[in-house]
């Protein structure tokens, strides 16, 4: 989980760095949610993976 949190927060930061002096308050929601979208994400396949190993055992 603290690795969903650190790739997601990369993202954030860069997005944030590179939309928000062209876009302003806009590049500031897209890096927002493309945080979200990555966590949700990330956290998503990593429930299947343990899942999956529990499961099987």
């Amino acid at each position: 989980m603290l690795l969903s949190l650190a790739i997601a927060t990369a993202i954030y930061f860069i997005l944030y760095f590179v939309l928000f002096p062209h876009m302003g308050n806009d590049g500031l929601w897209i890096a927002f949610l493309s945080y979200l979208l990555s966590r949700g994400i990330i956290l998503h396949l990593a429930s299947k993976r343990a899942s999956r190993d529990i499961f099987l055992e």
